[in-house]
């Protein structure tokens, strides 16, 4: 049951960053109030999510909360990798274009 819960936790994790990632890709300084009320409502989901897969994995017990925990923690890595290698290669481009 650990098992099924860290995974639980990955895919939440990595919903998160993509999320995370989409919301940051989404800004414009020149959209003014517009931008802080779909971060503020980002954050919100995030952290809801977060929220409840902990809940969720704590009324199975302290270890499956653990797991999911692990889960969580791990899931973000790859989301982290992929991000800041999808901005590496980005702006490798931008400077070839120079």
């Amino acid at each position: 049951m650990t098992i099924l819960w860290t995974l639980i936790g990955v895919l939440a994790s990595i919903a998160n960053g993509l999320q995370l990632a989409w919301s940051v890709s989404h800004l414009r300084p020149d959209s003014g109030s517009r931008v802080a009320g779909r971060v503020a409502a980002s954050v919100w989901l995030r952290w809801g999510v977060t929220t409840a897969v902990l809940i969720a994995a704590l009324h199975c017990g302290v270890t499956a909360a653990l797991g999911a925990f692990v889960g969580l923690l791990l899931g973000r890595w790859p989301i982290v990798y992929l991000v800041h290698a999808g901005w590496a290669t980005l702006t490798r481009t931008q400077r070839a274009d120079r």
